[in-house]
């Protein structure tokens, strides 16, 4: 007997619950790994259902991944990402796991401050090293 309606096991995420959670997500500029690891767990919470459900594709889930980050940090991923595989064809959207870990890599070189990371078109950013 199901006490809440609504709440049976088919009905736990939509397409819009998670386009909703990217769209708020990417709003806020990324700023850590726990961060990072909160984002991480609440999108593969929900595209994984999805994706169990056969409602999303396992390209379209690594494709809304990237839509998560802010636009700043999302370039930088996405630099990082083409300098690792230069090959890695242009509409095809790169695997979840190899996307954490380039984020992972950008977020420990920020930390240290000595990563140059390539202008987004028409900013200039003041370059910082730490000798």
């Amino acid at each position: 007997m199901v006490m809440y309606p609504g709440t049976e096991d088919d009905t736990c995420f939509n397409i819009t619950d998670i386009k909703l959670f990217i769209e708020w997500h990417a709003a806020s500029p990324m700023k850590d790994h726990f961060q990072f690891g909160e984002y991480y767990h609440n999108f593969l919470t929900k595209a994984g259902w999805l994706l169990n459900q056969n409602l999303i594709s396992q390209r379209e889930q690594n494709k809304l991944f990237m839509q998560g980050f802010n636009i700043k940090f999302h370039h930088q991923l996405h630099t990082q990402l083409c300098l690792q595989d230069p090959m890695h064809p242009i509409d095809e959207p790169w695997d979840i796991g190899i996307t954490e870990q380039a984020a992972h890599f950008l977020l420990d070189a920020s930390g240290t401050r000595n990563v140059q990371t390539v202008p987004m078109p028409g900013q200039i950013y003041a370059k910082e090293f730490m000798y």
